[in-house]
């Protein structure tokens, strides 16, 4: 192999490496955001419940 060509395959795993955090970061952001929604769905439900009886 000459320098040339794994230079361009090292490229394309950098590529590659930066796609696979990004989609990663974004699902961790989705399921926290998801996570924080029904905790505080729960905790207004429960609140409610208590001020109701």
């Amino acid at each position: 192999m000459s320098r040339s060509t794994v230079h361009r395959d090292q490229s394309g795993l950098v590529g590659k490496m930066i796609v696979i955090w990004l989609v990663m970061i974004a699902l961790i952001s989705v399921a926290a955001i998801d996570t924080v929604s029904i905790a505080f769905t729960k905790f207004r439900a429960s609140t409610l419940a208590g001020g109701a009886a």
